[in-house]
C-alpha cells in the first residue's frame, strides 16, 4: 500500500449502494485506475454490479487469484460450484472491476511496511438528492450457541411438525438422546427457535 485515500459525506453514513456508487464514481474518474478491487462480502455483492453498470466497465466476481503476463491480468474464477476454475480477462476500456473471495490471499503473506503510509482525503460532495433507497439493518452472523459440526447426535425439525407447541415432543426426543436441537429455515424463520 503506498497510500490510503479518504472519502468522508454525512450522505455515506449509513450505507447505501447509491451513495457509495457514487462516491466511487467521482473517485475512479479522479484517479483513473487500470484496476479497482473489493472483498467479495454481501455489501459488494450489492455494490459492485451497480458501479460497473454507471461505469459501463467489465466486473469480475468471485475471483480466487490472478495471472500476470500479457498487457493484462487474468483473474481466476471458479464456476459450476467449484468444480472448474476459469481464467477470466476482462473486456473493453479500464478501469477493470474485480471482487476476491475472503482468504484468497493470506495475511501472513503480507508485505510489512516500517512506516505509516500517508492518508489523502479526495475531496467531492456528493448528492443527497442521488440516494434513493433506505438502507436496511446490516446483515449480522448469528451468535453460534451450538456447533452442529461437532455434535454427536442431532434432533431437526421441519415444517412437518405443523404447530410450535410440537417443539417439545422433539426438545424431549432431543434431551433423552443426548442430541442437540436443530430446525430448519422456515422453523426459526417463524421464530419458532432462535437462529442461533
Amino acid at each position: 500500500v503506498e497510500e490510503v485515500l479518504l472519502v468522508q459525506d454525512p450522505v455515506l453514513e449509513p450505507y447505501t449502494p447509491d451513495g457509495h456508487a457514487a462516491a466511487l464514481e467521482a473517485a475512479i474518474g479522479e484517479l483513473r485506475p487500470e484496476l479497482v478491487l473489493f472483498p467479495h462480502t454481501y455489501q459488494t455483492r450489492d455494490l459492485a454490479p451497480k458501479l460497473a453498470a454507471r461505469l459501463d466497465r467489465a466486473l469480475v466476481t468471485d475471483s480466487t487469484g490472478f495471472k500476470t503476463g500479457g498487457d493484462r491480468p487474468t483473474f481466476a474464477r471458479p464456476m459450476f460450484q467449484g468444480k472448474l476454475t476459469a481464467d477470466v480477462l476482462p473486456q473493453g476500456p479500464a478501469p477493470h472491476l474485480v471482487t476476491f473471495q475472503i482468504g484468497a490471499f493470506r495475511a501472513d503473506r503480507a508485505t510489512r511496511v516500517t512506516s505509516p503510509v500517508p492518508v489523502r482525503t479526495l475531496e467531492m460532495t456528493i448528492d443527497a438528492a442521488s440516494v434513493r433507497q433506505t438502507p436496511e439493518a446490516p446483515f449480522q452472523e448469528t451468535k453460534q450457541a451450538v456447533d452442529l459440526s461437532q455434535a454427536d447426535r442431532i434432533v431437526s425439525v421441519g415444517r412437518g411438525i405443523k404447530e410450535k407447541e410440537h417443539l417439545a415432543v422433539a426438545q424431549a426426543l432431543a434431551s433423552a438422546l443426548g442430541a442437540e436441537l436443530a430446525a430448519s429455515r422456515p422453523i426459526c424463520d417463524a421464530g419458532w427457535l432462535p437462529m442461533e
